[in-house]
């Protein structure tokens, strides 16, 4: 769903007139945060199915670590535009994943809308580390990955009200900084110009 979203906002910039390259004079920082938490949700997702003795257990410990590193680095970096609805929405996603031991719950309804037949069996059979079939519990209800959009409209992805606020987060990021220092140019030059007509008017000492 990020990368959708990245790409989307992307494309909204790039019409508004924006640059990629002011995404490179963002004041980031504490990256290593970032790149820890999802290397470590990267490795659960390709370790997780090993058949190891309490590996289940490790994993879902490790997804809640992982969410840690990113919380740090959303903390070091909050004055960034976005940041903000980012944190709230990881920790909506936080919350509803350590309640059920380190896995987010997934609408089994949700998937079968979508055709995803071979997950529902997956989440069913427990083997996917980082996801569980919904419960019925209402925390899961409503901050699982319980929504959808149709096929057409996006790909065939579940999600949950965490990630669209992380959604709208992103997009906020990227509109300000690929649009940075427009405003401020175009305030300059008028400033320029008044400072022009003052030096040039008789009237004016």
């Amino acid at each position: 769903m990020f990368i959708d979203i990245i790409f989307f906002s992307i494309i909204v910039g790039k019409i508004r007139g924006g640059s990629l390259r002011k995404l490179g004079e963002l004041n980031f920082r504490g990256i290593y945060l970032f790149f820890t938490g999802f290397l470590i949700q990267l490795a659960i997702g390709i370790l997780g199915s090993k058949e190891v003795p309490f590996w289940q257990l490790i994993c879902s410990s490790l997804h809640i670590i992982s969410y840690l590193f990113i919380f740090m680095g959303i903390y070091v970096n909050l004055k960034i535009p976005g940041m903000r609805l980012l944190g709230l929405g990881s920790f909506l996603n936080f919350i509803v994943i350590t309640a059920n031991r380190g896995r987010m719950p997934v609408s089994l309804d949700r998937l079968e809308y979508l055709g995803r037949i071979n997950d529902i069996e997956l989440l069913k059979s427990g083997s996917v580390p980082m996801y569980i079939a919904t419960k019925g519990d209402l925390l899961s209800k409503f901050l699982g990955d319980v929504l959808a959009l149709p096929k057409p409209i996006f790909r065939s992805q579940v999600f949950s009200v965490g990630d669209i606020l992380m959604g709208i987060g992103f997009f906020i990021l990227f509109q300000r900084a690929m649009m940075s220092g427009k405003d401020v140019k175009g305030d300059s030059e008028e400033v320029k110009s008044d400072t022009n007509v003052n030096v040039n008017n008789p009237l004016v000492q």
